[in-house]
């Protein structure tokens, strides 16, 4: 399932305004899915990136892409926060969050 999810929002990259990748294996998974498309970062041109932490940001690096928005703290409160703005203003296309999984989820 997950599998076929990526491959639609792959084929409809120039839909989204935005990606937002949450982990290094969020960017991996991505990658890997965009890799078997025969597509590379070409794909990704007039989408915005956020990366959330420091290590996401890196593994997106090592893929030869630089984050729009880094937000300043590593917690779904700092990607609101950094991406309040942004959001407030109206929209044209879609955003898209990527995430990997985690052993366990965080409380509030």
């Amino acid at each position: 399932v997950e599998q076929v999810a990526l491959r639609n929002k792959l084929e409809q990259l120039s839909e989204y305004a935005w990606l937002i990748f949450t982990s290094g294996n969020a960017v991996n998974f991505f990658w890997d899915g965009l890799s078997r498309l025969g597509r590379d970062a070409r794909a990704l041109a007039g989408v915005k990136v956020c990366a959330v932490g420091p290590a996401t940001a890196a593994t997106l690096s090592a893929r030869g892409i630089v984050g729009d928005i880094q937000p300043p703290r590593f917690a779904a409160e700092g990607l609101l926060e950094a991406m309040r703005e942004l959001l407030a203003e109206p929209a044209t296309k879609r955003l898209s969050l990527l995430a990997g999984h985690a052993p366990q989820t965080r409380k509030t």
